[in-house]
């Protein structure tokens, strides 16, 4: 246990140890407690712990130690150097995670020339608040004490091999064994082994592992059959970019469902619905992608005595429309309040597409007082989110509360003096409450539309951005 006894930014009287015990010749998963007190709320940066020759480290956890967020904890794993594994930095910038009941764990493998008890060091730090004080100390793991008959552990048999599929005695009653393949029959084998050189007969069982996940290919062309590099292709979080040959892989995919988009600079967007299977197979999704060209505009219906008079603009005249991914029912409120924002991924219907004017709708319990817009352009329509891109204000002190009763209420705001044109790709439109109250957007849930999820995004004020 790593501790702080006494009161005041003092760490004496820190320790490590374990209750685990080790067999010469064996690997263990052992866990040692890390356990920071103190009584004006001083906090550990960095603990280290360094074992003998002999033992050799084969992994370690957890990745991240403590608690805490951004420069203040948790404090990450710095991996395994020769025989010491440490979290954090001994930095002593008052900004260490690590404090209360903590765990950490290791595996470990004990060359059959040890014996009795091993002295393991350690290194503890505090985060430097007031004075910088280090403590170093030593604890032991103990061997293990064994007499005839006892339970060392259990070897695992494949296929009638004498040989085991696990190098070091298995000491908990699961493993996964690795590296097979499916829809081919296995008969695996699980003896228990004591000490000093017993072992039993195996208990057997024959299964055939199976496909859990599915995979989806293809190809992404253009309408004259040319395959297209450099296409975006998404699945959820699964991503995979074309080459020169405009062929995507995407593996492991849950079984079902899964909406596919397709992006590409200087081309359309392209969505489909593939239904993946659990099977060896990928199931296969070619797109053929059509170039953005510039469509007609302004397009107006009159109806008259069986029949309708179409008129419209002609490519590149100057038109305006109305751009939106929701229907006439708005049947909820989205939002928060803290520095958070809202907003949505917009795709032009044609370029050059100059922003005008937006109509931002809120309703039950909107009440945001001192609200901004702000907009961001993707050129390259890469669908990552606004994250790493710059921000224009459109809009500030925008006062944007429900009315009475939480009714439907709207806000038609004019941007045009910021003059953001859109050449190529998307533009975010996000807007932030400033701590100003609560932001409720109005929001369309029914029917769903998965081909709109990547579209709705949120930030909570931080600069990092991620879809709903």
């Amino acid at each position: 246990v790593i501790g702080i006894e006494n009161s005041g930014r003092d760490m004496t009287g820190s320790t490590v140890s374990t209750t685990n015990t080790y067999i010469p010749g064996n690997a263990h998963n052992m866990e040692f407690s890390v356990n920071i007190m103190s009584p004006d709320g001083s906090y550990g940066d960095s603990v280290a712990i360094t074992f003998p020759i002999g033992v050799t480290i084969l992994a370690a956890g957890p990745d991240e130690l403590g608690s805490g967020s951004g420069s203040y904890g948790p404090e990450p794993f710095n991996g395994i150097d020769g025989q010491t594994i440490s979290w954090g930095t001994n930095a002593n910038d008052i900004a260490g995670g690590l404090f209360g009941s903590l765990t950490v764990w290791a595996t470990l493998s004990f060359d059959s020339s040890l014996s009795g008890p091993l002295s393991v060091s350690y290194h503890v730090s505090d985060d430097g608040w007031n004075t910088p004080v280090d403590v170093d100390g030593n604890f032991n793991i103990n061997q293990r004490d064994l007499t005839d008959g006892n339970l060392l552990g259990y070897n695992i048999y494949v296929d009638g091999s004498s040989i085991s599929a696990n190098s070091y005695f298995i000491e908990q009653t699961s493993y996964i064994i690795t590296g097979l393949t499916n829809d081919q029959s296995y008969t695996f084998g699980v003896t228990a082994a004591y000490y000093p050189s017993y072992e039993s007969n195996p208990m057997e069982v024959t299964v055939l592992p199976t496909w859990l996940y599915g995979d989806i290919s293809g190809t992404i062309t253009d309408p004259n059959g040319i395959q297209l590099d450099s296409a975006i292709i998404r699945a959820g979080n699964k991503i995979d970019t074309t080459g020169y040959d405009g062929t995507y892989f995407l593996d492991n995919l849950e079984p079902g469902a899964h909406t596919i988009s397709v992006q590409r600079l200087n081309f359309e967007n392209d969505y489909e619905e593939v239904t993946v299977i659990a099977q060896s197979d990928a199931v296969v999704q070619d797109f053929v992608l059509t170039p953005v060209l510039a469509r007609p505009g302004g397009l107006k219906a009159t109806p008259g005595d069986h029949q309708v008079d179409l008129i419209w603009n002609a490519p590149g005249t100057s038109t305006s429309y109305d751009l939106a991914y929701y229907d006439d029912n708005l049947e909820a409120q989205i939002g928060c309040g803290g520095g958070c924002e809202f907003g949505v991924r917009f795709t032009p219907l044609g370029y050059p597409a100059e922003l005008t004017t937006i109509l931002i709708s809120v309703q039950g319990t909107a009440s945001v007082t001192s609200g901004s817009v702000i907009a961001f352009i993707d050129d390259a329509g890469s669908i990552e989110g606004p994250g790493s891109l710059t921000p224009v204000t459109l809009a500030t002190a925008l006062n944007l509360p429900s009315s009475t009763g939480g009714i439907l209420t709207q806000y038609e705001v004019d941007v045009s003096a910021a003059g953001i044109v859109v050449n190529s790709g998307d533009v975010y439109i996000m807007i932030q409450e400033n701590n100003s109250g609560f932001l409720a957007i109005a929001n369309d849930i029914d029917p769903q539309s998965p081909e709109y999820y990547d579209r709705n995004w949120a930030g909570l004020g931080t600069g990092s951005y991620s879809t709903l």
